[in-house]
């Protein structure tokens, strides 16, 4: 299904057509945004660097805004530098690490999962993982039957990936899933987690 969307700006009118998701059943409505030129430059210059379609870097926005940033500042999150973060990370110890861990999987990340879903059960954990994995520059889900492997790419420190390994694993066990510590990778670009969803 698709949304059509027309962008009006100075006076003329631009078609767009921003593909929907496929699995998912929605209505569709022909709307109108007024966006200034110079903003719609910037849009389509963008798009040409990724070498995507101005459709697809419009819809991506859309679905980042609405899936995470309209409520980062509800729980706190805000923007930092890759270089405070690995300063800051450096100095952690293994102890602190796990409490970090513990306090944002078992209680922050669990708020919003409730937030977004209404209940943290094994479907809306998993759901929640698209989510989770925005935040960085790169995320994978792989899933082979049961067992499923999530690999993200953020490239500031070891200790970075040790501290959201922690994290990931602490918000799978809301869900009981069975973490396999020994598959696990952890390095200072970047960490894979492997889980098995039966209990």
């Amino acid at each position: 299904m698709q949304l059509n969307a027309t962008i009006i700006y100075g006076g003329s009118a631009i078609q767009s057509v921003i593909p929907a998701d496929s699995a998912r059943k929605r209505d569709t409505e022909s709307l109108s945004f007024r966006l200034e030129k110079q903003d719609l430059n910037d849009l389509r210059e963008l798009a040409r660097s990724r070498k995507i379609s101005l459709n697809s870097l419009v819809a991506q926005v859309l679905d980042r805004y609405l899936r995470l940033w309209v409520y980062d500042r509800s729980f706190g999150f805000f923007s930092i530098s890759k270089k405070t973060i690995r300063l800051a990370f450096a100095k952690l110890s293994p102890a602190e690490i796990s409490e970090i861990a513990n306090e944002s999987g078992a209680t922050i990340h669990k708020e919003i999962i409730m937030f977004l879903y209404g209940e943290v059960t094994a479907a809306s954990v998993i759901s929640y993982l698209e989510v989770f994995g925005s935040r960085f520059e790169s995320y994978r889900h792989f899933r082979r039957g049961s067992k499923h492997i999530v690999t993200i790419f953020h490239d500031v420190s070891l200790e970075f990936s040790q501290v959201y390994y922690s994290i990931l694993k602490a918000i799978l066990l809301l869900a009981e899933f069975k973490i396999i510590d020994s598959e696990g990778d952890l390095n200072e670009d970047g960490f894979s987690i492997s889980f098995d969803v039966r209990r």
